[in-house]
């Protein structure tokens, strides 16, 4: 890809950092990501995403640049194609200097674009299956994960809305709701802040976290017994505003912990209770988005990363125990955080006839970086 400026050009001759470089050439750059985006269509070069039931669900959500990234000239290097998988274009300069270097990867990963609404993305997750897993005594996992700013939290309060607005059907007549009439249904809420785990419900009151002798882990939060959508709603908006949050350079109210939303489903004709959990992760952060951060927010970005890079490694290993026979162990115990999601990825002795786990990355940026 050349460079449209001359060789005799001053600014050929000058050195720039790679962000001052994808500024000044952001023309070129989306005039050939567009192109190679209709030869992709036309040529159907995406490749086939193919999941089976029992895999963990890897999805990623697209939200368009914000007023800020256009204020600072950036441009969109994330397409999604016609059957959803996501193209990233790396926008890079040769070592000359001089030509433009154009990286593209794709992944098969189903991918949401940025116009795709909050009910859509619900429907395509199958979120009504996860009601009616944990009714029958399954656990239900759902994580946000993702860089700070990409908009973990706002997805995650549409999906949070969609479950009040939709789980409680079937307890009200309507023949298209979830199979939760016959069950009881609590609500805990707690953050997880590096070691240590406060109630979201109680003033912030640290919480004990202990694996009992079956291997079970407990957290003795305060659950409230919800029996509404709007119940719920005003449960997980109070736990919200809860949550520990500081303004970083990504973002003005940039959460710091781990929040966790679990909804607990007790049969009232008896049986194991079953559970979903709703996870909004802390974002990771970069080296240039922290380097002004003060002492305790460096601390606090070390500590997300490593729970983050913990919860990363226990996914893999689950996904790796799916897919082959492989006896390695999920290090659940690694983390703060994947202990407590330990119902997730521990299957041993486990009866409900299922579990299931989705962890999409939300609203991916598109600004370079």
């Amino acid at each position: 890809m050349a460079s449209p400026t001359k060789d005799n050009d001053p600014s050929t001759r000058k050195n720039f950092d790679k962000r001052t470089i994808r500024k000044m050439h952001a023309k070129s750059f989306e005039h050939a990501i567009s192109g190679l985006h209709r030869q992709s269509q036309t040529n159907g070069d995406e490749p086939v995403l193919q999941y089976t039931a029992q895999d963990v669900q890897v999805y990623c959500r697209k939200r368009p640049i914000n007023a800020t990234e256009m204020e600072r000239r950036a441009f969109d290097v994330l397409k999604v194609g016609p059957a959803g998988a996501p193209t990233v274009h790396d926008c890079r300069i040769h070592r000359d200097m001089r030509h433009l270097q154009l990286n593209n990867y794709c992944f098969p990963v189903p991918c949401f674009d940025e116009n795709t609404t909050t009910e859509q993305l619900c429907e395509r997750v199958q979120l009504d299956q996860f009601y009616e897993l944990a009714a029958r005594g399954g656990h239900g996992t759902l994580c946000m994960f993702g860089q700070t700013g990409s908009g973990k939290t706002y997805t995650m309060g549409g999906i949070l809305r969609h479950t009040a607005a939709n789980m409680f059907r079937a307890r009200e007549g309507s023949q298209n709701g979830a199979a939760v009439a016959g069950v009881e249904v609590r609500v805990a809420c707690f953050e997880v802040c590096g070691k240590n785990v406060f109630d979201l419900l109680k003033s912030g009151e640290k919480l004990d976290v202990r694996e009992d002798s079956s291997g079970t882990v407990q957290v003795s939060a305060t659950s409230v017994e919800v029996k509404s959508g709007q119940a719920l709603l005003e449960v997980v908006n109070f736990a919200g505003s809860q949550r520990m949050s500081c303004a970083t350079l990504k973002n003005e109210a940039s959460s710091r912990s781990h929040a966790f939303y679990r909804l607990i489903m007790k049969p009232l004709a008896g049986g194991r209770p079953g559970s979903l959990t709703f996870v909004d992760l802390a974002g990771s952060e970069r080296a240039s988005d922290s380097m002004y951060h003060d002492p305790q927010q460096v601390q606090q970005s070390a500590e997300i990363n490593a729970s983050l890079a913990a919860l990363k490694d226990c996914v893999r290993v689950r996904s790796q125990q799916l897919r082959s026979s492989t006896k390695k162990r999920v290090p659940y115990r690694s983390s703060r955080l994947t202990m407590l999601l330990r119902d997730s990825f521990d299957t041993e002795g486990d009866e409900s006839g299922g579990k299931a786990t989705a962890v999409p990355p939300p609203r991916r940026a598109t600004a370079p970086a």
